[in-house]
């Protein structure tokens, strides 16, 4: 997919800890939500917002709220709680 594409080149132009990489995954992961693949999504956005954490306050926000969704559309209402209060 384009997305996949995206992250190998932001690999290979980027270090793993750089937030354009981030973005690359969290693109991912979006797809993964809107196919329904909820579990896959909540693994890209914590990977894309262990990346930016302490790095980039806007982005780490956005990835975070998109842990909480996922979490809340795997059933998991309580820590998906935990995680918007924390946002």
């Amino acid at each position: 997919t384009h997305a996949e594409r995206e992250l190998a080149i932001m690999s290979k132009v980027h270090p793993p800890e750089h937030p354009d990489v981030a973005g690359a995954i969290a693109n991912i992961a979006g797809f993964d939500a809107a196919l329904g693949n909820h579990a896959g999504a909540l693994v890209g956005f914590t990977k894309a917002f262990a990346i930016v954490k302490g790095k980039d306050d806007l982005h780490a926000a956005v990835y975070e709220g998109n842990i909480a969704d996922e979490l809340l559309d795997l059933g998991r209402a309580e820590e998906s709680l935990t995680t918007m209060r924390n946002v």
